[in-house]
């Protein structure tokens, strides 16, 4: 697979040798930019974005733009068997990407079994499988060890203390990235009004 999705941040496509790709998982502090980054790969893309704790925060739907072929699905109970099911379908109907935020609702078993399945998948179709995922302070995210044996590209993001009007500004580590070099680290930034208006036009 060398097709690559591209986020917002140019800093963190340029770290990934051009974006992200396969399984990926972006996992670090809470109110970091995960989301966000997640969302703006719909612009270009058709896929699912799929909220599994029932709290994606509806003011930020615009960072998807205005692409009628994807979609945002609320499902705070959705099961992980639930979710591979709908991962197979969205394969089979050519989409480009699903998202899954954040599976740190499953437990450890539960990540287990999808992210070795979500895998598969993705190796198969060829759809972009992310997932967000919440850590701590160790750099140890829920299911970690299996997240590192079948994700293609992992990221990890901290909140770097540095305050910026409209945005933020976070840090970054690419803990694993089979399409190029791992191991960079660095700072990014998302302005959310000037991801706002690239949607829209």
């Amino acid at each position: 697979m060398t097709r690559k999705i591209r986020s917002h941040s140019d800093e963190l496509n340029l770290a990934l040798n051009g974006g992200f790709g396969g399984f990926f998982e972006l996992y670090g502090d809470e109110g970091v930019g995960k989301t966000g980054l997640l969302m703006s790969m719909f612009g270009h893309k058709k896929g699912v974005y799929v909220d599994l704790d029932g709290t994606f925060p509806s003011h930020m739907v615009g960072l998807m733009g205005n692409n009628a072929g994807s979609a945002i699905i609320r499902a705070p109970n959705m099961s992980k068997d639930d979710a591979l099911s709908l991962l197979s379908s969205s394969a089979q109907s050519e989409a480009d990407l699903i998202v899954f935020d954040p599976i740190g609702v499953w437990d450890d078993w539960a990540i287990s079994d999808f992210a070795a399945k979500a895998h598969v998948i993705c190796m198969q179709s060829g759809i972009h499988v992310g997932v967000a995922n919440h850590c701590h302070a160790a750099g140890n995210s829920k299911g970690d060890i299996s997240l590192q044996t079948y994700c293609h590209v992992r990221v990890e993001i901290r909140n770097s203390g540095e305050e910026m009007p409209n945005g933020m500004i976070n840090n970054y580590r690419i803990a694993k990235n089979v399409y190029g070099t791992a191991g960079n680290y660095g700072t990014f930034t998302i302005d959310f009004e000037e991801m706002l208006y690239e949607k829209q036009v």
